[in-house]
């Protein structure tokens, strides 16, 4: 599958709501095991509310591994691909720290995790 921005969003990808239509196309495709182009020629613009609905959404859902693998930016002019990629280790820093505090949650059985009690 190809999802031609321009076409679906246009030049400016900026908000949550364009971010939500991307999301509506890939998570189809993604959730059945399928690969997906997204197309940026003629993008001149990305937000990050952009990616995190678009492609944030996706990575909580289906996790970094499935989304990477199955999610190629074409045709992404440098700088944006900059942003794309320095979005994507954002979020992975964000998912690893939240597991890894979800983790010392359940071992210690505790809710917060902070010296304020001693």
């Amino acid at each position: 599958m190809k999802v031609k921005l321009l076409e679906l969003i246009g030049s400016q990808c900026l908000s949550l709501d364009e971010g939500e239509r991307l999301y509506q196309c890939l998570y189809p495709a993604l959730k059945n095991g399928e690969t997906t182009e997204v197309d940026f020629a003629g993008v001149e613009t990305m937000l990050t509310p952009f990616l995190h609905m678009g492609i944030g959404k996706l990575l909580d859902l289906l996790g970094t591994e499935a989304v990477l693998g199955r999610v190629s930016p074409v045709n992404i002019a440098p700088e944006l691909l900059k942003r794309f990629n320095q979005y994507i280790d954002r979020r992975g820093r964000e998912i690893d720290q939240s597991d890894a505090h979800g983790f010392l949650e359940e071992v210690f059985g505790e809710d917060e995790l902070t010296d304020s009690g001693l």
